[in-house]
């Protein structure tokens, strides 16, 4: 072989690898509000002074475009043609396929104009053209300051963009989506989105108001953006104050926080967020409020995950979320605390079993399709319903279709209702609700059912405790469960069991919890307990009789060694976090071949639990 052949055969080869890693690196413009140089956008000291400039230059130049912006106020109406702005209401900052818009530059003057810190370096596009807004204390406020009436429609939009179309590092704040309807001029007062998926990062949406939708943002005709690190913060609307999402939009909500939006106007509903239809995880909602329904999060039908939803309120129905959907939603290792509402403090999810006939004649319509909502170790603490249903309430609403809640690894505790069901409360003649691995406790009715109440419809509950839930007629088994239809209650404790309920593997043993006074409710163990506290094992001197207590065909999952090989009854059983099996001392410490139960002995009980489990398939991420 030719080496010369070779050597350049390598050449070449090495120089398409390097393009294939290498980022594609492309121009940057720059913006400064008091660059005064040529303005042009080619440096700090060149650059332009109005981000409308950089705009329309990144549009027409080749991709990808950077564009950097410097800290200050920037306002759609302005750019070196109108320097003092226009007062177009409908004036916007178009996002922009291909390019990057980044906020939070230290800019032109400073000893290095590159530092980028968005809170030292504040970068604010604003919808006040006149600069005149005034402050207001409740965001209910936003659509009736007279100083609010000039200010822009939408502050940003991203219609028809993808998500190569990039939004970081700004505060975007001031829109006011008071106009038509026709021209989508009541929607989206922050930002925009009609077909667009754009992309937005560390960005703060506070202070915008919509007369219909999504006073932070909107999106709307398949709007899949994709947002993380954002605050909505002191945002309003009628539907959606922080977010409204329609039309098949499902954006992808990754450590966002919700705090303090309202949602305003008859049956006003979603505060926080209306229409959940994508990803939302790692979020919090706090302190978000609606008039009527949902004050964290309305129309809930998506992944629900990691989340923190706290401190919401709703005037009617369902203060942390309120689930009205098609589309069930699941919610996996969130906390739900201390929201309120008339009925439903945390969560309210209405379902029918019945549609009416198309029309007068026509043959009845079939039974809709149930849907299951799955919550998934989760916990309800101190949430609070005027009425029924402290935590949840589920009832028939007269929408066409059931909902089966199916509840597994949650714990319910220090929930209030001031009529029925502290902790839940169903309706009647509605869905099966599935209770496994569930604990209820401290929970208080001043009516019936401290625990849960249960007026029509069928119930399952499995490997659950509930204990120390009080009503009004004090402590005993009804006040734990009360029910006028059909419980099947398996392998659980119930303080007060009477055993009117039937049923196999129950009793009214006091579960020994960990410390319930500081909301601990691993079961003691003298093999171990994870002390919620410390985050560490310790050694109790007594073992609660719920360890190893579960359905013996239930899996045993991720319970930690020595576990029995039978499940914990309450909301630990089956996670890592459930409490050990105590065989007596010492402690076997040691892992066995074919010691199933980890009592540190081979023999028969452990052939048996092997028996009992042949040929199980056990997916911890399978529906229950």
């Amino acid at each position: 072989m030719d080496r010369r052949f070779s050597s350049i055969s390598r050449l070449v080869v090495a120089i398409i690898l390097v393009a294939i890693v290498t980022p594609a690196s492309g121009k940057v413009i720059y913006v400064d509000g008091d660059a005064n140089g040529l303005n042009n956008g080619s440096s700090w000291s060149d650059a332009y002074n109005y981000l409308q400039d950089a705009l329309a230059d990144a549009n027409t130049s080749a991709k990808p475009v950077e564009i950097h912006v410097a800290e200050g106020i920037y306002t759609p109406d302005s750019n070196s043609a109108v320097p003092n702005g226009s007062g177009d209401r409908t004036a916007t900052f178009q996002l922009i396929n291909g390019v990057t818009i980044k906020g939070g530059y230290a800019g032109f003057g400073e000893a290095d104009p590159n530092a980028h810190d968005i809170e030292a370096y504040e970068t604010i596009l604003s919808g006040d053209l006149s600069g005149n807004d005034v402050e207001v204390d409740d965001p209910c406020d936003l659509p009736t300051e007279p100083t609010r009436a000039e200010n822009s429609f939408h502050v940003v939009t991203g219609n028809d963009t993808d998500s190569n179309a990039v939004l970081d590092g700004f505060t975007i704040t001031g829109g006011n989506a008071n106009g038509s309807w026709q021209y989508h001029q009541d929607e989206g007062g922050g930002i925009h989105n009609y077909r667009g998926s754009p992309r937005i990062d560390n960005c703060t949406i506070s202070a915008n108001s919509a007369s219909e939708d999504g006073g932070g943002i909107y999106n709307t005709m398949l709007s899949n953006s994709v947002l993380t690190n954002c605050i909505f913060n002191g945002n309003s609307a009628h539907w959606g104050g922080g977010m409204r999402n329609q039309d098949g939009s499902k954006p992808t909500l990754t450590n966002c926080e919700f705090i303090g939006n309202k949602a305003v106007g008859p049956y006003a509903t979603g505060g926080g967020l209306y229409g959940v239809y994508g990803s939302i995880t790692n979020c919090t909602f706090s302190d978000n409020s609606a008039q009527y329904a949902g004050g964290g999060l309305a129309n809930c039908g998506g992944h629900i995950t990691y989340c923190t939803i706290t401190g919401n309120s709703a005037g009617s129905e369902g203060g942390g979320m309120h689930c009205d959907t098609l589309s069930p939603p699941t919610l996996t290792h969130c906390t739900v605390a201390g929201n309120t509402a008339r009925r439903g403090g945390a969560m309210y999810f209405p379902s029918t079993p019945t549609v009416p006939p198309p029309c007068p004649g026509c043959p009845p319509t079939p039974p809709p399709k149930p849907i299951t909502i799955a919550i998934t170790s989760c916990t309800f603490i101190a949430n609070s319903a005027g009425e029924d249903g402290g935590a949840i309430y589920h009832i028939d609403s007269g929408n066409y279709f059931i909902v089966n809640p199916v509840l597994t690894n949650c714990i319910f505790s220090e929930n209030s209702a001031g009529n029925n069901g502290g902790a839940m409360y169903h309706d009647y003649y509605i869905g099966r609700v599935m209770l496994t691995n569930c604990t209820i406790s401290r929970n208080l009715a001043g009516n019936n059912g401290g625990g849960t109440y249960r007026a029509g419809g069928s119930s399952t509950l499995t490997n659950s405790i509930l204990w120390a839930n009080s009503d009004g007629g004090g402590t005993d088994e009804s006040a734990q469960i009360y029910y006028t239809w059909t419980m099947e209650v398996n392998y659980s404790c119930i303080q007060g069991w009477t055993g009117t309920l039937g049923g196999t593997g129950n009793n009214g043993d006091d579960p020994l919890f960990g410390d319930p006074n500081n909301g601990d409710y691993h079961l003691k163990s003298q093999a171990g307990r994870w002390e919620q506290n410390s985050q560490s094992w310790v050694q109790d001197d007594v073992t609660s009789p719920c360890i190893d207590a579960g359905d013996p065909m239930s899996p045993i999952g991720l319970e930690p060694f020595p576990n029995g090989g039978r499940v914990n009854m309450g909301a630990y059983g089956g996670t890592v976090e459930a409490s050990k099996s105590y065989f007596g001392q010492p402690v076997c410490e040691v892992i066995m071949a074919g010691d199933v139960n980890g009592d540190c002995i081979v023999n028969f009980l452990d052939f048996r639990i092997m028996a009992l489990h042949w040929l199980q398939d056990y997916n911890p991420t399978a529906p229950p």
